[in-house]
């Protein structure tokens, strides 16, 4: 593309190669892409290069065909380099080429010249990110850079990493040296007047791209227009053609031919993406208001993404309740880009590809205010991010649904959404948001009526309330919220409330009453066929195991939980299940097992889990080094523990974890260090349950 580079890549290697070539090393400018002049004849071209030569002006035929003759015969048996930059079509370049095989020609063009018979092809791409900063360094100075180095990074990401961007901004800073590049980076974060920005003296990258659109026929510039609507990063043809509301043939068409004209690039068969200067230029483009084509352009590609969520969630996530209406959407046989039927493997795989293009449309349509949209691909995105415990996207698209909601006027939505955000900031760590969340939810179930809702929202605040500390709140809120899905008949939601009442059975030191719960929503989530409940349930039930001291039982329900892990892909959950199976291991015996689950466990939880979930892992783990023998590495999970729990306020972590590091102290002979955390413990375990800090699990061998 424009700006990449290519002439001046061109030039150094001819510079390199010039030894080999002693007969001529010639350089034309083409001027395939000017603003001032057309494209030079091949002709024109032929005899100011016949002229350098030495060929007199009188033997220089008048024609073509001629002069393509005798320059061919005057480069016979020579050895010659040519440059040819800048070219506008293979037939601006075919005539030029010498048909001696000891000539070399280097071409530069912004198109794909597949006419070229025997070329071998460069693509020119950006700049690895190493090489921006290396000149970026050299043209701002090193100084300056080693001065802020983030904000030099993040001016090569602002800047696409394009060499004619980085160029400009470079020279930019050095012609204002009392602007920080931090300064810069922040003039470049609006997109809307980035490509403006990016402009010094002669040189523009605006102006650069303006040549390659200008050269595009009207139809190709009006579908590179619209295209750059697109909310997401890359594209497949399916929301390609819904921007350009055209058929997948035509569609395909344009970027292909985009693609040659080096304004796109493929990163796999089927997506497309335009270069970052290239959206900021499309954007230029655009006016504001939106034309009503564009704005039509956008409600389709919404309505595309919307109609095809909506088949994913369906195969994907069979037990999701209808949260209203959707919007009017197109329907589809099966999901764009995948052939024929579809499972939930495909399903999960299909949201996994478009997870970005899908949260970036979410936030396109609540901005231009296409609130319905926003509501429900929000929410159908936000099934498959907690599901993959993709937990900021998650929180982002939960307050896209929510402030979308609000404009729309319409409770029932608005609960649903303010229930899906409570989850969120559960699952973030933010118990008091999540809190306010789910109470105005539960006020809006309850002026509605709707008892599943009043249902699901009394779980959740049974949830972060156990979260908070306050247990003896949690328990009532949990077991209403059983009971109340027991009577409405949805298992689903009855097994993960019943998880939950397990889990604050357990820590308030009823292990046996947490043990039934648990055993419960086993049975009532293998009904329902889903493997994620299942998995979290016998999780929750071997824990209530260990707590009772039958192992063996345990073991059996985290072997049936790594089974399943794998088809409910979760790795957080996987990882816990590692963990607790690393502990009734150990307890029975099996130290080279333990310790392979260990491992293993704490690579998962670190790499995908939660703060949450990190707590409660590093505090099994710290118990397991410690029957292990090792109380200065149990001593250390448990200090990670409580950082981790006191970050988020998880208060029953925090006392566990303190209770580990009363016993790793005392293992390793500090009497004074494990009577501190012992006191602290028992008060902590006190405020939550009104008794001290529970007996040890086991002791040290």
């Amino acid at each position: 593309m424009g700006g990449s580079g290519k002439t001046a890549l061109a030039l150094h290697a001819a510079h390199r190669l010039a030894p080999g070539y002693p007969d001529g090393r010639l350089y034309a400018d083409l001027r395939g892409f000017s603003s001032a002049e057309s494209p030079r004849p091949p002709g024109a071209v032929i005899g100011s290069l016949l002229r350098i030569l030495g060929t007199p002006g009188e033997r220089i035929p008048d024609d073509l065909d001629g002069r393509t003759a005798l320059w061919r015969a005057t480069l016979a048996d020579r050895r010659v380099l040519l440059v040819l930059d800048d070219a506008a079509d293979a037939a601006q370049v075919r005539p030029l080429l010498p048909a001696s095989s000891g000539c070399l020609v280097l071409v530069t063009s912004r198109t794909r010249m597949t006419g070229l018979d025997g070329a071998d092809w460069i693509s020119v791409a950006a700049m690895p990110p190493t090489d921006g900063l290396a000149l970026i360094t050299r043209v701002l100075g090193a100084d300056r850079v080693r001065a802020e180095p983030g904000a030099a990074a993040a001016l090569g990401s602002l800047c696409g990493h394009l060499p004619l961007a980085l160029r400009i901004a470079g020279a930019r800073l050095r012609s204002r040296p009392r602007w920080t590049v931090r300064h810069l980076v922040d003039r470049l974060g609006d997109e809307a007047r980035r490509i403006d920005e990016l402009r010094s003296g002669d040189q523009s990258v605006k102006a650069t791209l303006q040549l390659s659109y200008e050269a595009m026929a009207p139809a190709h510039r009006e579908a590179l227009r619209l295209l750059g609507l697109h909310p997401g990063r890359d594209m497949g043809v399916h929301s390609a053609a819904a921007l350009l509301g055209t058929g997948l043939r035509e569609a395909e068409d344009v970027l292909e031919h985009l693609l040659d004209m080096n304004l796109a690039c493929q990163y796999e068969m089927g997506r497309y993406a335009l270069h970052d200067m290239v959206r900021s230029f499309t954007h230029s483009l655009h006016g504001a208001p939106p034309r009503p084509q564009e704005r039509a352009a956008l409600q389709r590609v919404l309505d595309h993404f919307l109609a095809a969520t909506e088949e994913a969630c369906r195969i994907r996530f069979p037990g999701r309740a209808p949260a209203g209406p959707p919007a009017p959407a197109p329907s589809e046989d099966g999901l764009p880009g995948l052939p024929g039927p579809v499972d939930a493997a495909a399903a999960e795989d299909w949201f996994e590809r478009e997870q970005g293009a899908l949260l970036a449309a979410a936030q396109c349509a609540e901005r231009a205010g296409f609130d319905r949209h926003a509501v429900h691909l929000a929410r159908n995105l936000a099934f498959h991010l907690n599901a993959r415990s993709s937990l900021e996207e998650f929180g982002r698209a939960a307050a896209v649904a929510v402030a979308a909601a609000r404009r729309l006027g319409d409770p029932a939505v608005l609960r649903v959404s303010l229930s899906n955000q409570a989850v969120a900031h559960c699952k973030l760590g933010r118990f008091p948001e999540g809190v306010t969340a789910a109470t105005e939810a539960l006020g809006l179930a309850a002026g509605l009526d709707d008892r599943s809702g009043e249902a699901v929202c009394l779980t959740l605040l049974g949830l972060l309330q156990s979260l908070l500390g306050d247990l003896g709140a949690a328990r009532r809120h949990l077991e209403r919220g059983a009971a109340l899905h027991r009577e409405l008949s949805d298992p689903r939601q009855e097994a993960y409330t019943l998880c939950n009442l397990s889990s604050v059975l357990t820590w308030t030191g009823r292990p046996a009453e947490a043990a039934a719960a648990a055993a419960r929503a086993v049975a009532l989530a293998g009904r329902a066929g889903t493997a994620g409940e299942q998995v979290s349930a016998l999780n929750d039930l071997a824990a209530a195991r260990l707590a009772l001291g039958e192992e063996q039982e345990a073991l059996a329900a985290l072997e049936r939980a790594m089974d399943l892990a794998g088809e409910c892909r979760m790795p957080e959950n996987l990882g816990l299940t590692l963990a607790l199976a690393a502990e009734a291991c150990q307890r029975t015996g099996r130290t080279v097992l333990a310790g392979d689950h260990a491992e293993r466990a704490l690579e998962l939880i670190r790499a995908h889990g939660t703060a949450l979930r990190q707590a409660v892992a590093e505090n099994v783990l710290g118990r397991v080094h410690l029957l292990r023998g090792a109380p200065e590495r149990a001593r250390e999970l448990h200090a990670e523990a409580l950082r981790s729990a006191d970050a988020v306020g998880y208060r029953i972590e925090s006392a566990r974890a303190l209770r580990g590091l009363a016993l790793a102290h005392e293992a390793l002979g500090d009497r004074d260090r494990a009577r501190t955390h012992r006191d602290r413990a028992d008060a902590a375990f006190a405020a939550l349950t009104g008794a001290p800090a529970p007996a040890a699990l086991a002791t040290v061998p």
